[in-house]
């Protein structure tokens, strides 16, 4: 039985049998992995405390028929702070969540590992955290869905390549972007999008992060943006995830 290193951010982690847990994480150079902490869930165990969500830890792993065996953590205290605030596990969640469903296992992206390690770090750092949450939210949305291959084409029509747009605008889901309104008509499915909207979108893709928390919120459609985006992500990935299961 062989064993293999590996630095990983740790996605979530579940209950399996009586004393196991199984824990997703997310590693540079091995993509989303799942692997079994053995005797986790006893008071005994030695694991528990360094295969919490939202680590950034170094493993060990044995390699096993089932599944690979974690066999020793080295945790840092990068991400610990996130665990004080319940809106930041919330977000958190909401991100390790979209990773551990819906990323391929053992295909490694080097931009997703980043992503979500970028993003916790975000979450750690931001002060006045509640009123700038949903900005954090889209972006990272935004942002795995383009590291998966499907970047919105946000300038020009996606089918007839026109960029003066009049008149009304849609995204198109199936196509990936704007869609003018002379293509519109065939085209499905697809969800208008105010001018507000797209600007907003298109700053998420060309500024950094703490750039975008300075935005203020009162000219920003959220509840548009966060539909398309939920709309969006349910076309692609193949979920059914609605905007109000998690937070506003």
């Amino acid at each position: 039985m062989g064993t293999f290193y590996t630095r990983g951010f740790i996605l979530q982690r579940q209950n399996f049998r009586e004393s196991d847990r199984l824990v997703s994480l997310y590693s540079r150079e091995l993509g989303k992995i799942i692997l079994i902490a053995r005797g986790a869930l006893k008071i005994t165990s030695k694991l528990a405390g360094s295969i919490e969500p939202f680590i950034l830890a170094d493993f060990m792993v044995a390699r096993g028929k089932l599944f690979d065996t974690i066999t020793s953590v080295e945790s840092d205290d990068t991400f610990r702070l996130l665990h004080q605030d319940p809106e930041k596990v919330f977000l958190m969640s909401f991100c390790c969540q979209l990773v551990a469903k819906t990323a391929p296992e053992h295909q490694p992206d080097s931009a997703i590992f980043d992503l979500v390690c970028g993003t916790a770090k975000i979450i750690c750092r931001t002060k006045n955290f509640p009123p700038k949450k949903i900005f954090i939210r889209w972006q990272f949305a935004w942002k795995y869905l383009a590291a998966l291959g499907y970047k919105p084409e946000l300038k020009r029509c996606v089918s007839c390549r026109r960029t003066d747009f009049s008149g009304k605008i849609y995204f198109s889901l199936q196509k990936g972007g704007l869609i003018c309104v002379n293509c519109a008509e065939k085209t499905s499915p697809k969800k208008p999008i105010s001018v507000n909207a797209l600007k907003t979108i298109r700053f998420i893709f060309s500024e950094p992060t703490a750039v975008l928390l300075r935005l203020k919120a009162d000219n920003i459609p959220n509840r548009e943006i966060d539909q398309l985006t939920f709309a969006y992500l349910n076309y692609r990935l193949e979920v059914n995830w609605q905007w109000d299961n998690f937070f506003l």
